[in-house]
């Protein structure tokens, strides 16, 4: 297992040069995750615009979505949205289990 980067060679790459913590993790030939673990453990922020991305599907209410469903089928919706079918699946069932 490769060793934690170095804080002076992390805030070069990530801070200084604004490289993103994937990219910072090839320079420094180790995997993301350490570059993640260094940041949080040198006290050095993650810039904004890190982690989960809300789905575009937010924007649609849950009624008008099940109604294209019930017209045009669940591939056509999905395709017509822009997103895979699985996706829109995926989306439907976390949003039946949030209602409960």
């Amino acid at each position: 297992m490769k060793a934690r980067p170095e804080r002076k060679k992390l805030e070069r790459l990530y801070v200084k040069e604004r490289r993103s913590i994937r990219e910072t993790a090839l320079r420094l030939d180790c995997s993301k995750d350490m570059v993640a673990r260094a940041l949080k453990e040198y006290g050095i922020v993650a810039r904004p615009g890190t982690g989960r991305r809300r789905s575009r599907l937010t924007k649609y209410r849950l009624s008008d979505l099940k109604a294209s469903i019930r017209t045009q089928g669940i591939r056509a919706t999905a395709r017509s949205l822009g997103v895979c079918e699985g996706t829109l699946r995926h989306y439907l069932r976390v949003r039946k289990k949030s209602a409960k």
